[in-house]
């Protein structure tokens, strides 16, 4: 893809921005299922996996989510994601063979993928 659309949703993930007992990934889920609702069913399950397991993959290495972008280019349709999060000064690595398969399942489902550096951010992003 050429440029990135501007967001058409994107998540705070700043402290108290969500519900008490509502996780981050859940809330990115529900937020693309309600923004991508044109979709065929088996696009936006890819699209939601793919969501779920940038998400994730950001609390594996104890960064402090930052915020989740939602994107669309329209011809052909792709779902753009970004997920923006702050590294810890020490990373971690809480890993293992979920975080294997969870990589796995984004270079299958995403038909682009990739992590760049926003200043003191890193911003993963996926395109399904």
């Amino acid at each position: 893809m050429s440029q990135t659309p501007p967001p058409i949703a994107t998540l705070s993930v700043s402290a108290g921005a969500l519900p008490p007992g509502v996780s981050v990934c859940f809330e990115a889920r529900r937020l693309a299922a309600e923004v991508f609702t044109d979709l065929s069913a088996a696009h936006l399950t890819d699209v939601l996996i793919v969501v779920d397991e940038l998400v994730a993959d950001a609390g594996r290495h104890g960064s402090r989510l930052r915020e989740v972008c939602l994107c669309r280019f329209d011809l052909p349709m792709v779902a753009h994601v970004e997920v923006i999060s702050t590294p810890p000064a020490t990373p971690r690595w809480t890993g293992g063979a979920d975080a294997a398969l969870g990589r796995l399942l984004v270079e299958e489902l995403a038909t682009a993928w990739g992590v760049q550096r926003e200043g003191s951010d890193w911003m993963t992003w996926a395109e399904v």
